[in-house]
């Protein structure tokens, strides 16, 4: 599984990056391989943004969320 995890207007943090990785990972059991994760963690506007897409074989999921 391939993860790539992308900060935006937001400091880079290896302990986010290990955070976003560990949960992706979790993926691997339901889907086939071979996957490619994206991840995108922004900050706008005093909101924090996480948006996920998931490509695997035959699927492609896509996620977003904000606090």
């Amino acid at each position: 599984m391939r993860v790539s995890v992308t900060f935006r207007h937001m400091d880079n943090s290896d302990a986010l990056r290990k955070y976003a990785e560990d949960k992706i990972g979790r993926l691997k059991k339901y889907v086939y391989s071979p996957v490619d994760a994206a991840v995108v963690l922004s900050v706008e506007k005093h909101r924090q943004i996480a948006e996920v897409v998931i490509n695997a074989e035959k699927m492609t999921i896509k996620g977003r969320e904000a606090t």
